[in-house]
């Protein structure tokens, strides 16, 4: 069984760059049960988070009404329960498939 690991993207804006995040992310090389991807939206107003619900009708996005800036990534940490590691990605960060097997290694060991 490997860890869970919950990765939160912050997004204010991203345009293609926040969608090429997310799909870059769901190629993330990791039991897709133990990997959740969440969208913290600080209330874009450049339709890229209804372009998010669009491409991605299964993602969790959590809107926070308003710009809330870095300090919004709160919204996705409350409910950490039953996972082991959370990674925050930058949403113009397009991650190759095998990111996360070094990073969860280091942190386990």
């Amino acid at each position: 069984m490997s860890p869970r690991v919950r990765a939160v993207v912050l997004n204010f804006n991203g345009g293609r760059h926040v969608i090429d995040c997310v799909e870059a992310l769901r190629r993330t090389d990791w039991p897709a049960a133990d990997f959740e991807v969440v969208v913290v939206d600080n209330a874009s107003s450049d339709g890229s988070d209804g372009e998010l619900r669009r491409r991605f009708p299964d993602l969790e996005i959590r809107p926070t009404g308003a710009n809330l800036g870095f300090p919004a990534n709160n919204v996705a940490m409350g409910d950490l329960d039953g996972f082991d590691h959370v990674a925050l990605v930058n949403n113009d960060a397009f991650v190759d498939p095998g990111w996360l097997r070094p990073l969860v290694a280091a942190l386990d060991a």
